[in-house]
This record gives structure tokens, C-alpha cells and sequence, in this order.
């Protein structure tokens, strides 16, 4: 096996959709520091095909230990999602 880094290297780059809130019973407080918390990194993703479906998850955070978790869908399959990271030039 040969390792070959993908041309959209990073596969991931953060952004305000990594703050958007997926669980509604999360207190004020815990809302607040979400709102309020450094978002400059994506990292340690975890992923599985599920139903047609690669679902996501994965940290963000200011790298200097404050950190979340979050979740994200691509609609597609799982050999789909990683052959796309390797498009094909003609």
C-alpha cells in the first residue's frame, strides 16, 4: 500500500455550521459557552455508512482544550464519500 494525501487536503474545514445546535435540551449556560467558544479546528473524525448515508462525527474547538462534538451527514455511500477526496482529472 502506497499513502497519497487527497488535492482537497483538508477534507474538512471548520465553520459557524459546527456551532448549530442538535440537541434542544442543552441548558442556557451550555448554549452560551457553544456560542461563545473558538472554533479554528476540525480533527479526530469517527464515521460509518448508515442507511445510504456516511454519518460524521467529529471535534471542534480552540485546540487548547475546549472542545465539542458534532455531527455531519454526506448523502451518499461511504465508497463514494472517500473516492471523492481523489477527483478524477482528465
Amino acid at each position: 500500500m502506497r499513502w497519497e494525501s487527497s488535492p482537497l487536503n483538508p477534507v474538512m474545514q471548520y465553520s459557524p455550521e459546527d456551532k448549530v445546535l442538535a440537541n434542544p435540551g442543552l441548558s442556557s449556560d451550555q448554549q452560551q459557552r457553544i456560542a461563545k467558544a473558538i472554533n479554528i479546528n476540525n480533527s479526530d473524525v469517527d464515521l460509518c455508512e448508515y442507511k445510504g448515508q456516511v454519518i460524521l462525527y467529529y471535534s471542534w474547538g480552540d485546540q487548547q482544550g475546549i472542545e465539542h462534538l458534532s455531527q455531519a451527514v454526506y448523502e451518499g455511500t461511504l465508497e463514494q464519500f472517500l473516492k471523492s477526496f481523489f477527483p478524477e482529472t482528465t
